[in-house]
């Protein structure tokens, strides 16, 4: 199966008057169903895309975020890229992310939130980031990013130094709507890559 070869999945249609929070339990209750094997095999065949995208081809600092289980698995992703690319991940620190290198598995410390984050190394800037491997909550036609209501990666990447690193959204079928729910604030993406049961699209705004 080619996974770039594919006409379009088509996205859910915004129900008339859906607000934030129902887009986000909406999305819950399809995570919840979701068996962990069905969910690995899409995320697999999302990161073999991702990695396959002349964008993370060429980038030599890469942000990814390490998964948890209602998200996109990069685990595996990550652990494999590390080995040739400069792999950061995001730590919370107040209402703002620090960007730390990833240096293995050792080295993560779980967050009282659940997410696992590197313990030591030094901050790097969003400068050096040449691509961002976006979660969320949902995203759009638009590369418009719903996210999970903190803020974090839309004051990270809202930021004038972020300007020049592409942002890449990553999410399954039942994540992927026509519009979502947006304010002044919501940074969108470059990109999108929709992961379905059987087949991977490439979404450009």
């Amino acid at each position: 199966m080619d996974m770039n070869r594919v006409d379009c999945i088509e996205p859910q249609r915004l129900p008339a008057g859906a607000d934030k929070g129902t887009v986000r339990r909406a999305v819950k209750a399809h995570w919840a169903a979701c068996p962990s094997e069905e969910r690995l095999a899409r995320s697999a065949r999302i990161m073999e895309v991702l990695a396959s995208l002349p964008e993370f081809q060429t980038a030599r600092t890469v942000l990814g975020y390490w998964s948890m289980a209602r998200e996109v698995d990069t685990q595996a992703a990550i652990r494999q890229w590390a080995v040739h690319k400069r792999i950061l991940l995001p730590v919370m620190e107040g209402e703002h992310l620090l960007l730390k290198p990833y240096t293995g598995e050792d080295d993560l410390v779980c967050h009282p939130w659940g997410v696992w984050e590197p313990a030591s190394g030094e901050a790097v800037s969003i400068r050096e980031v040449d691509l961002v491997i976006t979660p969320g909550a949902a995203f759009d036609l638009e590369g418009g990013r719903l996210g999970y209501g903190k803020g974090f990666y839309d004051r990270l990447l809202g930021s004038p130094e972020a300007g020049r690193c592409r942002r890449v959204g990553v999410c399954f079928d039942f994540q992927w709507y026509d519009h979502v729910p947006r304010e002044a604030h919501d940074v969108a993406v470059d990109r999108v890559i929709v992961g379905a049961p059987q087949t991977v699209w490439v979404h450009n705004p």
